[in-house]
Protein backbone atom coordinates (compact mmCIF):
# COMPACT_ATOMS: atom_id res chain seq x y z
CA UNK A 1 0.00 0.00 0.00
CA UNK A 2 2.82 2.39 0.80
CA UNK A 3 4.48 1.42 -2.47
CA UNK A 4 1.43 2.54 -4.48
CA UNK A 5 1.36 5.90 -2.69
CA UNK A 6 5.06 6.35 -3.39
CA UNK A 7 4.55 5.56 -7.09
CA UNK A 8 1.60 7.97 -7.33
CA UNK A 9 3.53 10.80 -5.65
CA UNK A 10 6.61 10.14 -7.80
CA UNK A 11 4.53 10.04 -10.99
CA UNK A 12 2.65 13.23 -10.02
CA UNK A 13 5.93 15.02 -9.23
CA UNK A 14 7.50 13.90 -12.50
CA UNK A 15 4.51 15.03 -14.56
CA UNK A 16 4.18 18.44 -12.90
CA UNK A 17 7.93 19.06 -13.18
CA UNK A 18 7.90 18.13 -16.88
CA UNK A 19 4.90 20.38 -17.55
CA UNK A 20 6.46 23.30 -15.68
CA UNK A 21 9.81 22.94 -17.45
CA UNK A 22 8.17 22.78 -20.90
CA UNK A 23 6.28 26.01 -20.18
CA UNK A 24 9.48 27.63 -18.92
CA UNK A 25 11.43 26.50 -22.01
CA UNK A 26 9.02 28.23 -24.38
CA UNK A 27 10.11 31.66 -25.54
CA UNK A 28 7.61 34.49 -25.59
CA UNK A 29 6.37 35.01 -29.14
CA UNK A 30 7.86 37.85 -31.16
CA UNK A 31 4.62 38.27 -33.11
CA UNK A 32 2.59 41.30 -32.14
CA UNK A 33 2.69 45.09 -32.21
CA UNK A 34 5.65 46.82 -30.58
CA UNK A 35 6.18 50.50 -29.68
CA UNK A 36 9.66 52.07 -29.72
CA UNK A 37 11.16 53.83 -26.70
CA UNK A 38 10.46 57.31 -28.10
CA UNK A 39 6.81 56.29 -28.59
CA UNK A 40 6.92 57.47 -32.21
CA UNK A 41 6.80 54.17 -34.11
CA UNK A 42 4.84 50.92 -33.93
CA UNK A 43 5.88 47.83 -35.87
CA UNK A 44 3.97 44.60 -36.29
CA UNK A 45 6.05 41.42 -36.21
CA UNK A 46 4.67 38.40 -38.03
CA UNK A 47 5.88 35.05 -39.31
CA UNK A 48 6.63 35.30 -43.02
CA UNK A 49 5.64 32.54 -45.49
CA UNK A 50 9.29 31.40 -45.71
CA UNK A 51 9.40 30.71 -41.93
CA UNK A 52 11.45 33.76 -40.96
CA UNK A 53 10.06 36.76 -39.09
CA UNK A 54 9.36 40.19 -40.48
CA UNK A 55 7.92 43.46 -39.21
CA UNK A 56 5.88 46.08 -41.03
CA UNK A 57 5.45 49.72 -40.12
CA UNK A 58 2.04 49.82 -38.39
CA UNK A 59 1.98 53.42 -37.10
CA UNK A 60 4.35 56.39 -36.79
CA UNK A 61 4.37 60.06 -35.91
CA UNK A 62 4.81 61.85 -39.26
CA UNK A 63 7.05 64.89 -39.61
CA UNK A 64 5.39 68.26 -39.02
CA UNK A 65 2.95 69.08 -41.79
CA UNK A 66 2.89 65.55 -43.24
CA UNK A 67 0.27 62.81 -43.06
CA UNK A 68 1.12 59.26 -41.93
CA UNK A 69 -1.11 57.75 -44.63
CA UNK A 70 0.38 59.76 -47.49
CA UNK A 71 4.05 59.75 -46.38
CA UNK A 72 6.12 57.91 -48.99
CA UNK A 73 9.46 56.09 -48.95
CA UNK A 74 11.30 58.94 -50.68
CA UNK A 75 14.81 57.94 -49.52
CA UNK A 76 14.61 54.37 -50.80
CA UNK A 77 17.72 53.53 -52.86
CA UNK A 78 15.44 51.76 -55.36
CA UNK A 79 13.92 54.61 -57.39
CA UNK A 80 10.89 52.48 -58.29
CA UNK A 81 9.93 52.25 -54.58
CA UNK A 82 10.20 55.93 -53.69
CA UNK A 83 6.48 56.58 -54.17
CA UNK A 84 5.22 53.65 -52.07
CA UNK A 85 3.48 54.55 -48.81
CA UNK A 86 5.62 54.03 -45.70
CA UNK A 87 2.65 52.75 -43.70
CA UNK A 88 2.65 48.96 -44.10
CA UNK A 89 6.21 48.79 -45.47
CA UNK A 90 8.34 45.92 -44.18
CA UNK A 91 11.21 47.40 -42.22
CA UNK A 92 12.50 44.12 -40.73
CA UNK A 93 12.82 40.87 -42.65
CA UNK A 94 14.62 37.49 -42.71
CA UNK A 95 14.90 37.38 -38.90
CA UNK A 96 15.59 33.81 -37.76
CA UNK A 97 15.24 32.15 -34.35
CA UNK A 98 18.68 31.65 -32.79
CA UNK A 99 17.92 30.09 -29.44
CA UNK A 100 15.72 30.97 -26.53
CA UNK A 101 14.53 34.60 -26.81
CA UNK A 102 17.01 35.39 -29.60
CA UNK A 103 16.51 36.16 -33.28
CA UNK A 104 19.33 36.98 -35.68
CA UNK A 105 20.57 37.26 -39.26
CA UNK A 106 17.77 39.68 -40.12
CA UNK A 107 17.77 42.92 -42.04
CA UNK A 108 16.37 46.23 -40.81
CA UNK A 109 15.47 49.01 -43.23
CA UNK A 110 15.65 52.61 -41.98
CA UNK A 111 13.25 54.68 -44.12
CA UNK A 112 14.61 57.96 -42.72
CA UNK A 113 18.02 57.28 -44.32
CA UNK A 114 17.16 54.67 -46.96
CA UNK A 115 19.83 52.34 -45.51
CA UNK A 116 19.51 48.68 -44.62
CA UNK A 117 21.38 47.14 -41.69
CA UNK A 118 21.93 43.68 -40.28
CA UNK A 119 19.84 43.17 -37.17
CA UNK A 120 19.15 40.90 -34.26
CA UNK A 121 16.43 40.89 -31.61
CA UNK A 122 16.52 39.80 -27.98
CA UNK A 123 13.29 39.31 -26.02
CA UNK A 124 13.87 40.21 -22.37
CA UNK A 125 10.32 39.43 -21.24
CA UNK A 126 7.01 38.83 -22.98
CA UNK A 127 6.54 42.62 -23.15
CA UNK A 128 10.11 43.91 -23.80
CA UNK A 129 12.65 43.53 -26.59
CA UNK A 130 15.87 45.05 -27.84
CA UNK A 131 16.51 45.35 -31.56
CA UNK A 132 20.12 45.93 -32.57
CA UNK A 133 21.02 47.25 -36.01
CA UNK A 134 24.63 47.00 -37.16
CA UNK A 135 26.98 46.75 -40.11
CA UNK A 136 29.12 43.63 -40.17
CA UNK A 137 29.70 43.17 -36.42
CA UNK A 138 27.02 43.57 -33.78
CA UNK A 139 29.54 45.33 -31.53
CA UNK A 140 29.35 48.36 -33.83
CA UNK A 141 25.73 49.40 -34.04
CA UNK A 142 22.73 50.85 -32.28
CA UNK A 143 20.14 49.24 -30.03
CA UNK A 144 16.52 50.31 -29.66
CA UNK A 145 14.17 49.20 -26.89
CA UNK A 146 10.59 48.20 -27.75
CA UNK A 147 7.55 47.33 -25.63
CA UNK A 148 4.66 45.14 -26.73
CA UNK A 149 1.37 47.04 -27.03
CA UNK A 150 -0.78 44.30 -28.63
CA UNK A 151 -0.61 40.65 -29.62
Amino acid sequence: MQYRSFVKITLFTALTTAAASSVYAQSPPIEGIWLNEKQQTKIQFYKAPNGTYAARLAWFVPPQGENMRTKVDKRNPNEALRNRPLLGTNIVYDLRPAGKNEYEKGKAYDPSSGKTYDCKVTLHAPQKMTMRGYIGFSLIGKSVEWVRVAD
